[in-house]
């Protein structure tokens, strides 16, 4: 039998865990012994390590739209396509395909519509009025303002 790498031990010992759990003095916890608790000083990630994180997701965030709707995303220019990824990436694919009225809106490029149809929604009037007033300018101008 070969040698344990410390990793190999970590493992064993701490577990390697995809979620977030309380550790043995209930500090938030994640991965292989990661703590991430705010009460403890110096816990977290580092900046590269969300970024990792994020790229990774967005990744997967445009898999996951150009699968459900390869036409309408491999058309769009690129401040929409933008714009229906960021709401997959907040929202979950399978909320944002409740959007239906809006996606319709958006394969027939009626961008006034598709806009309306994001703010006629909890999204914009409950849970994040600002950012979908920001998305839904954005789709009908065609243009992300960095303000």
């Amino acid at each position: 039998m070969g040698r344990m790498t410390l990793q190999e031990l970590l493992v064993r010992e701490e577990e390697l865990r995809l979620t977030a759990y309380p550790d043995s003095k209930g500090y938030l916890t994640i991965g292989v012994g990661r703590c991430i608790d705010k009460r403890v000083p110096g816990a977290g990630l580092s900046r590269l390590e969300v970024l990792y994180l994020l790229n990774n997701d967005v990744a997967h965030v445009k898999r996951e739209l150009a699968a459900e709707l390869p036409f309408t995303v491999t058309l769009l220019d690129e401040t929409r396509r933008t714009i229906l990824e960021a709401m997959v990436f907040q929202l979950g694919l399978p909320h944002f395909l409740g959007f239906h009225h809006m996606i319709s809106a958006v394969q027939a490029q009626d961008w006034d519509t598709a806009a309306d149809e994001m703010l006629d929604s909890d999204w914009a009037r409950i849970d994040s009025p600002a950012r979908a007033q920001r998305m839904a300018d954005a789709m009908r101008s065609g243009k992300l303002s960095e303000d």
